[in-house]
């Protein structure tokens, strides 16, 4: 274990440094990286159902509003998006397909942002002021996507600095808000516990049932 972080670490131009990226840390080493890829094969068949899930909510509770109708449209699209660049990233890691890998990467964070934007949009509008989980997820919602913005930006200047001038524990800090931007991504999508807290979900032959507990 030790001898893989420290290879982990030496990655980053031979400079001091403390953290190795995900991508580091995953795409070159065995078992890791087959344990991450189960991981992700196991999550993202689920996630299918849930942005239907998600589908047939809101256009449910915005039925009367026509207008939103393309908002909805492109929210979920943009949530499949999300879905299929995190597979794309997980199986073709950078030391096999760098260009692929920083395309799905690219799709991934763009996606993943705009359909941040979107479903606060939406959760907004179908927020129920009298239900407190509804309340709180929108509010968990809005501070992880800043959270998740502020993240992105400092990896992204921290990544640049690193390249740029090679200095010791740069690389560091590019790692830890790497961490932060994947954490606050995942628990922005484990708001829908909050969302649907008070729902039963019934799957069967007419593709969905809702039906409302409290």
């Amino acid at each position: 274990m030790r001898i893989l972080l420290n290879e982990c670490r030496s990655i980053a131009f031979q400079v001091r440094n403390l953290l190795p990226s995900i991508s580091a840390a995953i795409g070159g080493f065995q078992p890791q990286r087959y344990i991450w890829r189960i991981c992700i094969a196991l999550h993202s068949a689920p996630r299918l159902l849930v942005g239907l899930i998600y589908c047939h909510h809101y256009k449910y509770h915005l039925r009367r509003f026509d207008s939103l109708r393309n908002m909805i449209n492109a929210a979920i699209a943009l949530y499949y998006i999300e879905n299929a660049s995190l597979v794309g990233i997980s199986y073709i890691a950078s030391i096999e397909d760098r260009k692929v890998h920083e395309t799905c990467f690219t799709f991934f964070t763009v996606s993943s942002l705009l359909y941040a934007i979107l479903t606060i949009g939406l959760s907004a509008s179908v927020t129920n002021p009298n239900n407190k989980y509804e309340k709180r997820s929108l509010k968990t919602k809005v501070f992880l996507f800043l959270t998740n913005v502020t993240s992105l930006v400092t990896a992204v200047y921290c990544f640049y600095r690193h390249n740029k001038y090679c200095e010791p524990y740069v690389y560091t800090f590019f790692a830890l808000f790497e961490y932060v931007f994947v954490l606050t991504n995942m628990g922005f999508h484990l708001t829908a516990y909050w969302d649907f807290y008070t729902y039963e979900f019934n799957i069967g032959p007419e593709m969905l049932q809702k039906t409302r507990l409290i």
